[in-house]
C-alpha cells in the first residue's frame, strides 16, 4: 500500500482487478464502492482518536469536536489507483490550525492528528485486510448476480 500526501493508495489486488475488469465498468464500479468506504473506517477511527478535543467541552458547543465531524471519501483513478481520504467536513477550517500550528503564532503548537493516522502501518495494514476481505465479498456477489457461480 503506498501514500501520497493525505491519501491512502490501497494497491496489491491485482487478481481481483483482472477479473472485474472483465466483468465490465458497471460491475467494476459496484464491486469497489463498499469496500473502498469499508477500508475508511480504520482511518477514520484512528484520527478520531487522535483529535484534540478542547478541555471541559468543544469550542463550539452547536457544532462539537471536529473529531465527531470526520468523512471518508474515496475514488477510482482512471488509472485505477483506489484512493481513500478521510478528513474533517467543511466548516471545521480551523482544524488545520490544530494539525499545523496557526501562521505566525508560536504560542499555539501544532497537533497533528490526521498526518500521524496516515503514515500509521497500523491503520494500512488494517484497510488493506478490510478492503481485501469485503472486495472478494463482493465479486462473489456480482458474479452470483451474472450466473457466473
Amino acid at each position: 500500500m503506498a501514500r501520497r500526501d493525505d491519501v491512502i493508495v490501497i494497491d496489491g489486488f491485482e487478481d481481483a482487478a483482472r477479473i472485474l475488469e472483465k466483468l465490465g465498468d458497471d460491475v467494476r464500479k459496484r464491486a469497489y464502492r463498499k469496500p473502498l468506504q469499508l477500508a475508511g473506517e480504520p482511518l477514520k477511527q484512528d484520527i478520531e482518536e487522535r483529535a484534540y478535543k478542547a478541555p471541559g467541552g468543544p469550542t463550539y458547543p452547536q457544532k462539537g469536536h471536529f473529531a465527531d465531524h470526520i468523512k471518508i471519501s474515496t475514488s477510482i483513478r482512471k488509472g485505477g489507483d483506489l484512493l481513500v481520504k478521510a478528513g474533517v467536513e467543511k466548516g471545521y477550517a480551523w482544524a488545520n490550525f490544530v494539525e499545523y500550528g496557526p501562521p505566525r503564532e508560536k504560542s499555539n503548537m501544532p497537533r497533528p492528528f490526521m498526518r500521524p493516522a496516515y503514515e500509521s502501518s497500523k491503520v494500512r495494514e488494517e484497510t488493506r485486510r478490510v478492503f481485501g476481505e469485503a472486495l472478494w465479498d463482493e465479486i462473489e456477489k456480482e458474479l452470483m448476480k451474472l450466473g457466473i457461480r
